[in-house]
């Protein structure tokens, strides 16, 4: 069954803002802090903006398995939130991961955020499927 959402568009444009904040990222932590995980987008998710992964099992390098994915239906509707806020949120918690080996929303999410220009905010404000059904869409 084919996707009601345009997901090679959304996925060309989430990597194209990834690639600007992991650019300025490098530039700020170095080399070292390796490669931008892979971008995925997500059908199923319509709530929750987007998810940070990182996998570990035994024998895999760790950065092997991290990625982030982000809603194709929040992003379709709120592609300038998803710029400015989603997707840089979503890489600070793998550069927190990756420089301070913690996850969150605490101090340390809250400096890469600051240091990428954003605001470290926990959670978004954009209507979610859920209240766009019900009518309580922002």
């Amino acid at each position: 069954m084919a996707s009601k959402y345009p997901v090679d568009n959304l996925k060309a444009l989430a990597v194209k803002h990834a690639a600007v904040y992991w650019r300025r990222a490098i530039s700020i932590w170095g080399a070292e802090l390796g490669e931008m995980p892979d971008v995925r987008i997500n059908t199923r998710l319509t709530a929750c903006g987007g998810k940070a992964w990182h996998m570990r099992c035994e024998g895999v390098p760790t950065r092997a398995k991290e990625y982030v994915e982000y809603s194709a239906y929040l992003m379709q509707n709120n592609q300038d939130t998803y710029a400015i806020e989603i997707i840089p949120h979503e890489l600070a918690h793998i550069i927190e991961h990756r420089l301070y080996n913690k996850t969150g929303h605490g101090a340390n999410f809250k400096y890469v955020m600051s240091k990428l220009g954003c605001v470290g905010k926990a959670y978004h404000e954009m209507a979610t499927m859920s209240q766009a059904k019900k009518g309580n869409a922002k």
